[in-house]
């Protein structure tokens, strides 16, 4: 196969790969700016600021004062609040502008509290970020992501319903597909509670700067 082939053919696959998971992509660069302009705003916007210091303020005090079990229920119940908020979305014909604002709204205070914690520690900041931080928000922004496609997905399903020309479609089947992708998601960020839990076990006593 000659190599103009071959490069004609890997470009059809990412185009075909971008086309199919457009809607995820677009939310990626939501989330992505919500984190860029929370990270660059901080320090000009008080609004922004009392956010993040009442974030980090709550996390911290969970974790120093709370037991297992009590510390679970709370982050659990935390991350479900705002699974909870995608899910209604979701379930009206305003989740499609809701949602994406939404996910902007998370990228802003996750960004303006890493960023606080770099300005005040510096290096022991992003130590802090990078090693407890990072990954249960990773596991748990996926999920938000995985959330958000749906309920825009189920919310332009519902828009197309209410069209005057509409043809008839099953809502029931519809629902509760988008019932058991929240089911699983639910499991979800339950793994990312724990994993929260775990990382500030064995991690958050080298930060006594906090």
């Amino acid at each position: 196969m000659k190599k103009g082939i071959i490069l004609s053919f890997k470009k059809f696959e990412l185009l075909n790969y971008v086309t199919q998971n457009k809607i995820i992509i677009l939310l990626t660069f939501v989330y992505i700016i919500g984190l860029i302009i929370g990270s660059t705003t901080l320090s000009k916007d008080n609004q922004i600021m009392i956010n993040a210091n009442n974030f980090l303020n709550d996390y911290l005090t969970l974790h120093n004062t709370a037991n297992f079990f009590n510390k679970t229920i709370n982050i659990f119940i935390r991350n479900l609040a705002f699974l909870l908020l995608y899910y209604l979305c979701g379930a009206s014909m305003f989740g499609v502008v809701a949602v994406p604002f939404l996910l902007f709204w998370q990228g802003i205070l996750f960004g303006a509290s890493a960023s606080q914690l770099y300005i005040l520690h510096g290096i022991y900041g992003v130590a802090f970020n990078a090693i407890i931080l990072i990954p249960p928000t990773t596991i748990f922004v996926i999920c938000c992501l995985v959330a958000a496609k749906n309920s825009i997905n189920f919310s332009l399903f519902i828009a197309k319903l209410s069209l005057p020309n509409a043809k008839p479609l099953i809502l029931y089947n519809h629902f509760k597909k988008y019932c058991g992708i929240y089911l699983i998601l639910v499991g979800l960020i339950l793994i990312s509670a724990f994993s929260e839990i775990i990382l500030n076990i064995l991690f958050l006593k080298f930060f006594n700067f906090i």
